[in-house]
């Protein structure tokens, strides 16, 4: 995960931990860094996916489906998975 991604990400939990958050625009941000992601993962070699990086980045794209899947029904879930990638 590059910075800008995280700082996306940093966005998206102020967003969720507000009286009122707005669901849908972080749920279109959390897509958006998932895809930019998966492709990064999706395309990294196989002689580099033995690499720590490589292990943060699936990291990442589990916790950010996990953040989706738990959007609509538990916001602490989706802040927590999110706040494990804004410290990888």
């Amino acid at each position: 995960m590059n910075n800008v991604r995280r700082r996306r990400i940093r966005v998206v939990i102020d967003e969720l931990r507000k009286d009122v958050p707005n669901i849908e625009m972080a749920r279109s941000i959390i897509e958006n860094v998932q895809g930019e992601e998966e492709d990064v993962r999706d395309n990294t070699p196989e002689s580099l996916q033995e690499f720590e990086r490589y292990a943060v980045c699936e990291e990442s794209c589990d916790a950010l489906e996990e953040a989706l899947d738990a959007l609509d029904d538990d916001i602490e879930t989706a802040v927590v998975a999110l706040s494990r990638i804004d410290g990888v």
